[in-house]
């Protein structure tokens, strides 16, 4: 997946391709947030509800001069309750094409990879609300679903619902 995700990023912003020129003024945002939600786990004809652990996440995010409307973004999660782990979240954000409050759409994964692994699917959508020139609010609603991973029990599995809320800064 990162080399997935490293391949990405060269084609958004490096204009590898004849179709997509080198992004000279590709927009770069630095994003914070933080999260908890809803995790449903089911086992053995079971299924167990809790609280999400709350979790932090950081990234960049990268928009193309040609397609102003799709940010493509890297970042990091960590989980701060329970279980300290770490996963990486490549991310992709669709954008409506207005001014001011921005809607989007989102769809990524969600890779653990320390202390144990657990790799799952996310989509979702969020609203950024701008409160300067470069700085934007943000709350995100997301369903990830987990496929994978050592911490994943076999004939198991895990789903969760989160809501996040944090901040977009843009450079």
């Amino acid at each position: 997946m990162i080399a997935l995700t490293t391949m990405a990023a060269a084609l958004w912003c490096g204009g590898l391709t004849a179709s997509v020129p080198p992004a000279d003024g590709v927009e770069t945002r630095a994003l914070a947030s933080t999260a908890t939600g809803l995790s449903l786990a089911g086992a053995g004809g079971r299924t167990l509800r809790r609280r999400s652990p709350l979790h932090l996440n950081v990234g960049a995010g990268f928009r193309h001069p040609q397609w102003p409307a799709l940010e493509l973004a890297a970042g990091l999660q960590a989980e701060l309750e329970d279980r300290v782990s770490v996963a990486l979240r490549p991310t992709l954000r669709a954008f409506l094409p207005r001014r001011g409050t921005q809607l989007y759409g989102l769809a990524g994964g969600v890779f653990y990879v320390v202390p144990f692994t657990l790799h799952g699917v996310e989509a979702g959508f969020g609203v950024a609300y701008p409160v300067g020139r470069s700085v934007a609010l943000t709350g995100e609603l997301t369903a990830t679903t987990f496929i994978g991973g050592n911490d994943l029990m076999m004939g198991s599995s895990l789903a969760k619902i989160d809501l996040a809320v944090g901040a977009r800064l843009a450079f």
